[in-house]
């Protein structure tokens, strides 16, 4: 069985056909949904190692979040239901700094003019609120990730400024991140639903002035139309 998972995940390469890669993911996703429900309590301690050492690793769910940019939506859904099936936190995503390098390309992705990327980081931040904040209820800053990585620095690698941030912050975010004072109360969710709302308001705002050119600019057009 272990090296059916191998093989299976080995299909899973960039460009891969879609009937392969589809097959792939199906037959992965019954190994995850259909096994652990038939389980035994003689055999659990058994199938959760070979789960652990053949499905749930690091470089299996790097591969099904590189599925997020697939052409197909079929690979995307499995892709993402396999991720929320994983042992929490993800393996190799165990810390909150580790978190802020999954949530960087996330919100590059989202901020693409192209679907398939900003839907591939809309995927990662589903992932993340499912995940880390339903699940762990992880305090999960998304404005203060968003504003250092366009200021092109590193999360959270100054240490006074670490120190500094996670004095704010509660038991539950001790590890680097930090909030905003003025939503430091709010639960998990509704903190990061509230931050998603303010990165997707301040890159509005950040487009204002094109979209009053875009006015200006087709108003004068019609204008000069109207008078020839």
């Amino acid at each position: 069985v272990g090296w059916l998972c191998a093989t299976l995940q080995a299909q899973l390469y960039p460009g891969a056909p879609f009937a392969r890669e589809i097959l792939a993911l199906e037959l992965l996703h019954s190994a995850a949904t259909e096994l652990v429900p038939l389980r035994d309590a003689a055999d659990e301690s058994r199938l959760a190692l070979f789960l652990s050492s053949h499905l749930w690793t690091r470089d299996f769910a790097i591969t099904l979040m590189g599925l997020f940019l697939s052409t197909w939506d079929r690979s995307r859904s499995l892709a993402i239901q396999l991720l929320l099936r994983f042992p929490l936190p993800l393996v190799g995503f165990g810390t909150h700094k580790e978190l802020s390098s999954l949530l960087v390309p996330a919100l590059r992705l989202t901020a693409s003019p192209r679907q398939s990327e900003s839907d591939a980081g809309s995927l990662l931040l589903r992932l993340v609120f499912e995940s880390y904040v339903r699940k762990l209820g992880w305090r999960v800053p998304l404005t203060v990730i968003e504003a250092e990585w366009k200021d092109g620095t590193t999360p959270h690698s100054d240490a006074d400024t670490s120190r500094e941030k996670v004095n704010a912050m509660d038991t539950a975010t001790k590890e680097g991140m930090s909030v905003p004072d003025y939503r430091s109360c709010l639960e998990p969710s509704r903190l990061y639903l509230s931050e998603l709302v303010a990165v997707l308001s301040q890159r509005l705002d950040q487009l204002a002035p094109a979209f009053e050119q875009l006015r200006t600019g087709g108003m004068s057009t019609v204008a000069t139309g109207m008078g020839t």
